[in-house]
């Protein structure tokens, strides 16, 4: 069995704080938002010399919430790497925008980000045209069945 970064020698140093401030917020009945997680904000943004920091309950979280941030709508265009989870994707969705999918068009042979060119954009573009077809398609068939 591999240890997932060795949590339990962590656990073992800061057992007593954890388990004190476990007990403090469960007893409170207010696990999410509150007191407990207002001071961690504040302190992450004093550690990160920024005004404000925002704690989150997952990755997928955090990107719907940089997406938002950024004005990210409807009339944009969010490149997705094709060897990810789901999540991005829906993350995408979620605020209107279109997901591509992208991997061979802008790697390089070592499989490193490489500076898109005009090629390379045409060929994921006319990807997400062809998957964004298929999609409608689908969506259509879907209705089709609704309705009878």
């Amino acid at each position: 069995m591999i240890k997932f970064h060795r949590i339990d020698r962590l656990y073992e140093i800061h057992r007593k704080p954890i388990q004190d401030l476990m007990d403090k917020t469960y007893s409170s009945g207010q696990v999410l938002q509150g007191k407990a997680v207002k001071r961690l904000e504040e302190r992450l943004a004093s550690m990160c010399d920024r005004k404000y920091a925002i704690a989150v309950g997952s990755c997928t979280d955090a990107l719907s919430l940089s997406l938002i941030a950024l004005k990210v709508d409807k009339f944009d265009t969010v490149l997705v790497n094709d060897f990810t989870f789901d999540a991005p994707k829906t993350c995408i969705l979620r605020v209107g925008a279109s997901p591509i999918k992208w991997a061979d068009e802008l790697t390089d042979k070592n499989n490193k980000l490489t500076a898109p060119t005009e090629k390379a954009m045409d060929k994921i573009y006319n990807k997400w045209q062809k998957e964004n077809e298929q999609l409608q398609q689908e969506n259509a068939k879907l209705r089709g069945k609704e309705k009878t």
